[in-house]
């Protein structure tokens, strides 16, 4: 990400952050790997609870199109990816659902789609490292804000 800039106001509930990237690439957001740096970082049936979770953000753009784009890495190697809902004027709420158990059939029945190197979802849900929420699609790479970022367990 060539730059982050936190805005005090002007949020969904106030602060917000906006992500801008140069040369034509689409900005992105995300919480690192490593769990000194991340307290989502680790197995998240341990971390979060229940029987599984709940990934939801607001997100806004200069211009509509495109969709807002969760991805869960093991560790910072390889993603499973949810494609939530389409941008749109003004703040954009999207969610992504998730079951700890689900086989890696289930998991994309509901939707989420391995990348060509990723692990099984398993493995995955129990080394999740970066998390990333990006809009995908939009052929404007402007800037994207980011708010409410949540991750909540659920039974």
């Amino acid at each position: 990400m060539d730059q982050i800039e936190h805005r005090v106001k002007g949020g969904v509930q106030g602060g917000y952050v906006t992500a801008t990237r140069g040369q034509g690439l689409a900005p992105f957001h995300f919480l690192p790997a490593d769990a000194k740096d991340s307290p989502l970082a680790g197995d998240w049936s341990q971390r979060l609870g229940g029987r599984g979770a709940v990934i939801s953000a607001s997100m806004r753009a200069q211009t509509v199109g495109g969709r807002v784009k969760f991805e869960l890495f093991a560790k910072d190697i390889a993603s499973w990816t949810f494609t939530s809902a389409n941008v749109g004027e003004g703040w954009t709420q999207a969610s992504a659902q998730l079951r700890y158990g689900w086989t890696d059939a289930e998991a994309k029945a509901a939707g989420w789609q391995p990348s060509s190197t990723a692990f099984s979802w398993a493995e995955t849900i129990a080394n999740v490292g970066k998390v990333v929420v990006i809009r995908d699609g939009a052929r404007d790479t402007g800037p994207v804000d980011l708010d409410e970022i949540l991750v909540t367990g659920e039974d």
